[in-house]
């Protein structure tokens, strides 16, 4: 049994592929487990390109936890020019890697997706970008942007905003909300229009919604709670 949660892992599945050459046949044929540790801190760079061989066609996943600046350059650069490979961009160093994420996934279908945790430097809401499409995604977080998105199957939005005055729209969010039907967890901070809903605003409609955690004045929350 693997802890996949950190580079020892890495070194146990290497360890398994030198027992004797059956096993070693067996652990170079796991191509999920490759592509699990693919994006482990490596203490040797010119590894990643011999683990992502492994790897094959398999799901590559960043979910290691690690302190900033861990991912290597080839590991930050494939990263960032392959995302319909990855079923989770998780990473902590996701948030380091120096990316206009708006940029790099506006249009892109990501078809193996299901949880993202996404930070950029440049803090825009990219409301006119293409969507990212993502059809088995159900977990977002946006830390400090955001960007349109199509999750059918989404179960947990996150987004948290950081610049002061970048709120959204107050017809684009409800028209974001509802459609999002499956949405259980829902978590807004600093997103929140600040100017008063007009009378006639449609209401957002979440059926399965069971937790919400708004960040926003008094005044701001009451006004969106009304709807």
């Amino acid at each position: 049994t693997f802890n996949l949660r950190n580079s020892d892992a890495l070194r146990g599945l290497i360890t398994l592929t030198h027992v004797c050459r059956e096993w070693r046949a067996i652990g170079l044929n796991i191509s999920e487990l490759w592509g699990d540790l693919a994006f482990v801190p490596l203490r040797n760079p010119q590894a990643f390109g011999t683990i992502l061989d492994r790897s094959r066609n398999a799901p590559l996943c960043t979910k290691t936890p690690g302190g900033p600046h861990t991912l290597n350059p080839a590991q930050t650069a494939y990263l960032i020019s392959h995302p319909e490979r990855f079923r989770r961009l998780a990473h902590p160093d996701v948030s380091y890697v120096a990316c206009d994420w708006a940029a790099a996934l506006s249009g892109k279908e990501l078809p193996l997706l299901e949880h993202a945790v996404l930070n950029s430097k440049k803090l825009r809401l990219n409301l006119t970008h293409a969507p990212l499409k993502a059809p088995a995604l159900g977990h977002l977080w946006f830390s400090s942007f955001f960007m349109p998105f199509v999750a059918p199957k989404l179960s947990e939005l996150r987004i948290f905003i950081t610049k002061a005055g970048l709120t959204f729209p107050s017809d684009y969010l409800i028209t974001l909300l509802n459609e999002l039907p499956t949405l259980t967890e829902l978590e807004l901070h600093g997103c929140l229009p600040d100017k008063t809903w007009d009378e006639n605003t449609s209401n957002i409609t979440l059926p399965h919604l069971v937790s919400v955690t708004l960040g926003a004045s008094c005044s701001t929350l009451a006004h969106f709670l009304s709807i």
